[in-house]
């Protein structure tokens, strides 16, 4: 049996106040290094000017892809203990990021280790958890007349429509768990309606 893993359920945010620096931790549930640097970069925008920007963030079906920084922290202090927290909580395809802003109160190696632990839990556990699914993407090419009910059933299997393209013909884009394909190919075989699935898989 495949083993379940999990990513947050949504964007949350907490903030922790120590010694009068604050502390605010945001999660993004992400699927790939380019998100992770887009919501990263929104993270600065939402907080100018702060002391630091700490992140960390595990990819993959084992959380096995991993990249943090301490943003100019003391080394260990920082990125590492946010993504210890992401490890212990067995999430993976999340993304932490824990902005500081220096109360004027120097803290100290282990105050700093806790502080920024304690925003990664606090943060993790306001946004909850949720199941990934392995997933394909797949495209067709189908009538106007057929569209809207094959599109009734695909979604009743799970898929999430990426792109719809309106031209002689509708070319639609979509991603399904990899669980309801074959249904999924059974369907479309009804309606004579070719199926072209991408080799790629990824958790969603």
């Amino acid at each position: 049996m495949e083993k379940e893993i999990f990513t947050v359920d949504g964007f949350a945010q907490r903030e922790v106040v120590l010694k009068k620096s604050r502390f605010i931790g945001l999660a993004w549930p992400i699927t790939s290094k380019a998100e992770a640097e887009r919501d990263l970069a929104e993270s600065k925008l939402l907080f100018p000017g702060a002391t630091h920007y700490v992140y960390a963030y595990a990819l993959g079906a084992a959380g096995e892809l991993v990249r943090f920084s301490d943003d100019g922290e003391p080394g260990g202090t920082a990125g590492k203990p946010v993504l210890t927290v992401i490890r212990l909580q067995e999430l993976t395809n999340t993304l932490v990021v824990v902005i500081r802003y220096f109360g004027g109160i120097l803290l100290g190696a282990p105050g700093l280790v806790r502080a920024y632990s304690q925003a990664a839990r606090e943060v993790l556990a306001a946004s909850g958890s949720k199941r990934l699914l392995l997933s394909s993407r797949a495209r067709l090419t189908l009538s106007y007349h057929l569209w809207e009910p094959v599109r009734y059933q695909l979604e009743k299997l799970g898929a999430k429509i990426e792109n719809i393209d309106y031209q002689s013909e509708v070319k639609v884009c979509f991603v399904l768990p990899q669980a309801n394909l074959q249904a999924a190919q059974k369907l479309l075989a009804e309606y004579m309606v070719p199926l072209k699935v991408e080799a790629e898989q990824k958790y969603l």
